[in-house]
Formats: structure tokens, sequence, C-alpha cells
């Protein structure tokens, strides 16, 4: 039996024949018990690279794309290249997707390897950084208001903009925009990395951040002199009516 699998041949389950590889599932029966041309049998033919046995299916590797006992079976498009676990039908690597059976899809902005979008087989992080302007584990979240170009990843997996950001935001992930009161430049640019303005403020407002009014002084100032100046008018009229209490009281006393 040995001598005949290791030749490239078959050996018959009941009579014990070995027959040669074109023999089987030629259309004619060269097995006792027709074995030969049974459905394993043709699979066995064009599936298993070596090692055939009629009795014991394929005791080599299948080839790529099959597994089973017989190689009868076909392994699952989400396996990458088609190859899985002889056996089990497991893939060995997903093509985009993950977990043991390769069910869940992966982010669809991880960069591509070879053709296909990979991600890590148990927890579906991405494995190959990912595509312009998204960062994250998972590449699911978005760099926004970066700057960058077609060949640099604008910013790093935590988000944050490794080139500056674009005129009018600020902050490490450049999220926080300029405050509207901050005076721009020629090109637009209007606060550092900090949120300060860097030509001054528009009018009506000052501060680093151009966030306090001047108008507010004013106002205070104005309403403090209202205030102010009915009590000064009040207590003048207290002081003249006193003073005038007392002189005209005098002027009665010497009469």
């Amino acid at each position: 039996m040995d001598k005949c699998l290791q030749a490239g041949n078959y050996y018959c389950n009941i009579s014990g024949k070995c027959i040669y590889q074109s023999s089987v599932c030629d259309g004619v029966t060269d097995c006792k018990e027709r074995e030969d041309e049974s459905p394993p049998a043709c699979s066995l033919k064009h599936q298993c690279e070596s090692n055939r046995s009629l009795l014991f299916g394929c005791l080599g590797e299948c080839k790529p794309g099959q597994f089973g006992e017989y190689c009868e079976k076909t392994c699952s498009e989400k396996c990458l290249n088609r190859i899985c676990d002889k056996s089990s039908g497991i893939c060995k690597n997903c093509t985009r997707t993950y977990l043991e059976n390769c069910s869940q899809e992966c982010g669809e902005e991880c960069r591509e390897r070879n053709g296909f979008s990979q991600c890590d087989r148990q927890s579906g992080k991405c494995l190959n950084c990912c595509t312009l302007n998204h960062y994250g584990h998972y590449c699911n979240n978005t760099c926004k208001n970066c700057k960058g170009n077609s060949s640099n990843i604008p910013c790093d997996i935590n988000g944050v903009c490794q080139f500056g950001c674009e005129n009018d935001y600020w902050d490490k992930r450049c999220n926080s925009k300029c405050n509207a009161n901050c005076q721009g430049d020629e090109h637009g640019k209007r606060c550092t990395s900090t949120g300060e303005c860097i030509n001054g403020c528009t009018r009506g407002w000052s501060g680093n951040l151009c966030g306090e009014s001047t108008d507010k002084e004013n106002v205070s100032s104005l309403k403090t002199t209202v205030i102010v100046i009915p009590v000064i008018a009040t207590v003048v009229v207290v002081v003249v009516g006193i003073i005038c209490y007392f002189w005209g009281r005098k002027r009665f006393n010497r009469h």
C-alpha cells in the first residue's frame, strides 16, 4: 500500500489493487466496488497534492482553496488566497475580515497589503496604519483641518496633526477654531497653535485670544457715570437745603 501511494498511484479499498492515477475518475471501473469512479475519488485526483488513498482520503496536502478528508470542500472566499486548514476549513489568514471564521469586516480605512485591507485576526485593529485622513486603532476617526499632502499622513494614530493646522484652526488635533475677533493676515492665518491671535484683534476686542470686549469697558464707564451724577446732584441739593435752613433760621432769630 505504502509503495503504491508513494508512487503517486491509488489503492483500492476492497480488492487492495493498486491502480494508476490516470485510471481514476476516467469513466472506467478499475476497483471492484467502483470507488475509483466515486465523487470522493474524483476530488482526490483533482484536488489532493499527494498520497491519495480511496480508503483514507488525502494523506498529503490539498491544493490551495480546498479542504476536507478527500479535499472535496472549498475554502471560504474570506480566506486570504483561499487557504484554510485542511481538516476544519478555518482560514489561516483573512482577507478584509477577522475573528476565527473571518466573519467580521475590518475597518474600511485600514491600509491595504497585497490588495487586501488587513487587521488583527483577534481584535480587528488595523495592522498597516490607516489611509489618508484617518486615525485610531480601527481607523474609524477622521483627521480634520490638519495640513498634509497626498504622500504624507496628516495625523498620527492618536489624531495629533503632524504638520500643523489649516488656517483658522488650532490645538493638537486642529479641532478648535481661531476666535472670529482675531485679525487675519494676507494668507488668512489668524492664530497660533495655542489659539493666540498673531495679528491683533478686530475693532472693539482685546486680549491674547481677542475675547475681551473694549465696548464693555466703555459701557461700564458710562453706567458708572450715569450712577455717579445723580448721587452728586442729590448730595448738592441736600447740602444747599441744609445751608438755606440754617441761614433762614438765623435771620428769623435776629428779628
